[in-house]
């Protein structure tokens, strides 16, 4: 009986086809508020990833991004953010995503920032794949203190950041 599930498994995996995410066509953004009603967007610039498919189901989602690409509408912010309280770029060049169970609606990974691992939930908002592709959505909520993500006036920042991810992959 084991030999017959481990073939249909490593059948399973050999029919699985992974696509490059499209950096040009992707996002990763996130939304945080300070001062209890100013809402910061943000962006990161820089990342890669992968994404496997296998007869139309998403198998599995695994990334990296470049602490140093974030992006808000404020250099000063952007420098904030690099800094040591927070990113701490300069120690701590990326950030790692690996998913780890995927469901119907939710995709589970473990994220790491700076250094600290966390399993995070992830609603998945919109999938759909090709041969050619994949266009995978994903959102939550996560929480900044979790990963030590403290730096300098925090106290006036919301703990709770808003991510959205727009993957493309070809």
């Amino acid at each position: 009986m084991r030999k017959i599930i481990l073939f249909f498994v490593t059948l399973a995996l050999a029919l699985a086809t992974e696509h490059t995410v499209n950096n040009a066509k992707s996002t990763i953004d996130f939304q945080i508020t300070k001062m209890l009603f100013i809402d910061v967007e943000g962006t990161f610039e820089h990342f890669e990833g992968s994404i496997i498919v296998s007869h139309d189901k998403l198998i599995s989602v695994n990334g990296i991004i470049a602490t140093n690409s974030i992006k808000t509408d404020s250099d000063d912010r952007d420098n904030s953010l690099k800094d040591e309280g927070f990113f701490n770029t300069t120690e701590h060049a990326s950030i790692l995503f690996r998913s780890t169970k995927i469901e119907d609606t939710k995709l589970h990974a473990e994220v790491t920032i700076k250094g600290v691992t966390q399993s995070l939930a992830f609603k998945i908002v919109s999938f759909s794949t090709n041969p050619t592709g994949t266009r995978l959505e994903l959102s939550s909520d996560v929480n900044r203190q979790d990963f030590g993500l403290a730096g300098m006036m925090s106290f006036a920042i919301n703990d709770i950041a808003h991510v959205t991810t727009m993957l493309v992959a070809e």
